[in-house]
């Protein structure tokens, strides 16, 4: 039985189903031929046409994705990324104690110490956001407030990023100085 073809896929509602496949097959460089055998043995039915047709609205929709990346799934990605390391830390360190072998576990420290600069970068990433996005501080300051009892107020910025460079100018005639980290 094949899937029907408008099912919108859960990760960003712009493409459906069959088009995340055929994004698959683009990125494992599939030949017409492959495609079609991989998206039957997905489950889905069709001929080359369709197959044109959904590549080209990949192709379309790239920048529509980019920004739908950028405003939901990156936070989404950026925590998953943080809990599977501290997961992977945490079972290596499991493994490593229940371990009798010496080189063995020396392997294991090894991995250990490889794996700690990735979540020290994740931390510094979600520091520097963090800094950089005073909503997101008044936000966490009252979800603080929250939790002792106060009334919660979530907090939007007064200006979007665009506004803010604009009313603070720069030494030129309020021109605003593109080269400055938000």
């Amino acid at each position: 039985m094949s899937k029907p073809f408008g099912t919108k896929h859960p990760r960003d509602g712009i493409l459906n189903e069959r088009q995340h496949a055929v994004i698959d097959c683009m990125r494992m460089k599939f030949t017409d031929k492959q495609s079609m055998a991989y998206l039957k043995s997905l489950g889905f039915d069709g001929n080359q046409m369709t197959l044109y047709r959904d590549k080209k609205r990949v192709n379309a929709v790239k920048m529509e994705r980019l920004v739908h990346i950028a405003q939901f799934e990156f936070q989404h990605q950026h925590i998953d990324r943080i809990d599977n390391t501290e997961l992977a830390l945490k079972l290596m360190w499991q493994n490593y104690h229940i371990e009798r072998d010496p080189w063995k576990k020396f392997q294991m420290l090894k991995d250990i110490i490889t794996v700690q600069p990735y979540l020290s970068s994740y931390y510094d990433a979600s520091k520097l956001i963090i800094e950089n996005r005073p909503d997101i501080i008044d936000n966490l300051k009252n979800l603080q407030s929250e939790e002792n009892g106060e009334d919660y107020k979530l907090s939007l910025p007064a200006k979007t990023l665009p506004d803010r460079a604009r009313s603070e100018g720069s030494a030129r005639s309020g021109e605003t100085d593109l080269n400055r980290k938000f």
